[in-house]
């Protein structure tokens, strides 16, 4: 029984985290249902990379539609830029400095409705994921 009860009480409370995204999502009625953005070079990562590697993707992405001329970047190059060893990871202010660095404009979005835009409208977005709980 009290297996029981934890379960629901976990549900409840991720539930409950979720209902602001969940009503952002609701109201973009403008939006369509999915995106699709498939010029977008993957890059695979090593152990605790994800920041480097999502930056290089991004990187690449935006030379290749022709919005920057430069060399790709690769995921190594960009470690030494973004990558806090004591942290295991990447902070937000390291990545937003690395994509300025490479003539790319960064603007953070704290608003689902307007990331869903920018995805709707062809554009990657690159999306910090906070694990320090």
């Amino acid at each position: 029984m009290i297996k029981n009860l934890s379960f629901v009480f976990s549900a409840l409370l991720l539930f409950g985290c979720a209902t602001p995204q969940l009503r952002a999502v609701k109201a973009a009625r403008d939006l369509p249902h999915q995106a699709l953005i498939a010029d977008v070079p993957f890059i695979a990562q090593t152990k605790n990379h994800c920041g480097p590697a999502a930056m290089a993707m991004m990187l690449r992405w935006s030379a290749k539609a022709g919005r920057l001329n430069e060399a790709p970047a690769t995921s190594e190059d960009l470690a030494a830029q973004v990558f806090t060893p004591g942290r295991e990871g990447s902070l937000q202010t390291d990545m937003l400095a690395a994509g300025r660095r490479h003539g790319r404009l960064v603007v953070p979005i704290r608003d689902l409705h307007l990331l869903l835009s920018e995805m709707a409208a062809g554009n990657p977005v690159l999306v910090l994921q906070n694990l320090g709980l």
